[in-house]
């Protein structure tokens, strides 16, 4: 190969690169399905390499990841006057924080004396967070709509939604840690009691300047009815979870013990008993071990919030690898491809699509191998699904930049080398 014939073909190849990603960034940001494009690209976007990620790559059963700052207490069916007993006993514990993952947005019809005693209890709790809920309508005049609390409940007591950001409405992969309303920003759950619990972590949740955080799922959900595939065979247990009932009849073991001291508290909906394995409030998540065609949620959504206040307490987040860095990352896999595809076709013109197929399976495996890696190891997440399409569409764009736009880039390079000559020429003359 002369200099001549290998300036030519990087140039091509630098060409073809930046056609390449152009055309992948106006298909990533099309505002329409792209399943007429590539029924492929579009089946593996339903999924996350988190899915594999975490239910797969990572150790469950490290004894550290048992978080001892957090206490799950089951509500069951709830009753509002063990509510309130309870509520009144974990601030004599002195907790340093307790969050409630149900909604009063209704007043009891059959026990007023109930709703007087969960008021008293709400009320005399300092460090408490209620749940509530947010509806939004884009398409009407109302964009919002709150089944907030009743006030009755909650008077001056601090607030958080509960909601969860899902595309399907099932799956949960990232939390909103705060949500844009039209007056001003709302905290999540979440949000409003690590905040509550350590005023000072306001700037790890404010710093990242994101609107979602992925959650980075760690700690599976407990429970002996939950020790199932495809839920926690592993028999795991990161949380401690006890029924609000068991809590109310050994209150006195855990006072003489100091056991809630300065922990926080989550009291939500985990099942009707512990020995149901209820389906309300229960979401599929990355740790899902079944991570295709899943039939069964894995995860109480109290537990998810659970693993989203351990992901602030420990400092843990997950960081995306910027956009610029993933269209560079796809430059140079159509730069080498180009390259690749080129000697493969000049060599081997009946086998060689063949051998391309092979090559860009290869490159899918290191690609997914290199974006599990990193998301395991140090937290940082690659986004599979652009990077991949970069892979799955390079042979059709190098056939339809090799038969469309080769020839106009190669007369574009001839006419620059003349110029170039015509150039050179023109100086020697006036220089003689």
């Amino acid at each position: 190969m002369n200099f001549r014939h290998y300036i030519r073909l990087n140039f091509q190849a630098l060409c073809f690169a930046l056609f390449s990603t152009f055309i992948l960034f106006v298909l990533h940001h099309l505002p329409v399905n792209q399943i007429f494009i590539d029924p492929f690209s579009e089946a593996i976007k339903q999924h996350d390499v988190m899915d594999i990620a975490f239910s797969k790559f990572r150790d469950h059963n490290k004894i550290e990841l048992f978080d001892t700052n957090i206490v799950v207490l089951n509500s069951g069916i709830t009753n509002r006057a063990n509510l309130a007993k309870t509520i009144t006993l974990l601030n004599a514990y002195k907790v340093r924080a307790m969050g409630i993952d149900i909604l009063f947005d209704t007043m009891s019809t059959q026990s007023p004396k109930a709703d007087t005693l969960l008021q008293s209890a709400i009320k005399q709790s300092k460090n408490l967070v209620l749940g509530y809920i947010f509806i939004e309508n884009k398409h009407g005049d109302n964009k919002f709509s709150f089944p907030k609390t009743k006030p009755f409940f909650s008077a001056s007591t601090k607030q958080g939604y509960v909601n969860l950001a899902t595309n399907d409405n099932f799956s949960v992969r990232a939390y909103e840690p705060y949500h844009q309303f039209e007056k001003g920003k709302e905290p999540a759950f979440s949000t409003q009691i690590a905040l509550t619990a350590f005023p000072e972590y306001e700037s790890r949740l404010t710093s990242r300047n994101s609107e979602k955080q992925w959650i980075n799922f760690r700690r599976v959900q407990p429970g002996a009815v939950s020790m199932i595939f495809p839920i926690n065979s592993g028999r795991a247990t990161h949380y401690t979870l006890m029924d609000i009932d068991v809590f109310l009849r050994d209150s006195s073991l855990y006072k003489e013990n100091n056991y809630f001291k300065n922990k926080v508290v989550l009291i939500g909906f985990v099942g009707e008993s512990e020995k149901a394995l209820s389906m309300k409030d229960r979401w599929f998540t990355p740790l899902n071990e079944q991570y295709t065609g899943r039939s069964l949620p894995d995860m109480s959504g109290v537990f998810i919030h659970a693993n989203i206040l351990s992901m602030v307490f420990d400092d843990d987040f997950i960081d995306d690898i910027p956009e610029w860095v993933l269209y560079l990352i796809a430059i140079f896999i159509f730069y080498l491809n180009y390259l690749v595809f080129s000697r493969i076709l000049s060599r081997l013109k009946p086998a060689g699509g063949v051998l391309i197929r092979l090559i860009q399976v290869l490159e899918f495996s290191v690609l997914f191998t290199i974006s599990v890696v990193l998301l395991v190891k140090l937290n940082m997440k690659l986004s599979f699904f652009l990077i991949a399409t970069s892979v799955i569409l390079s042979f059709e764009l190098f056939e339809i930049y090799e038969r469309r736009l080769e020839h106009s880039v190669d007369l574009w390079i001839s006419k620059v080398r003349n110029r170039l000559k015509l150039s050179s020429n023109s100086n020697e003359n006036t220089s003689n």
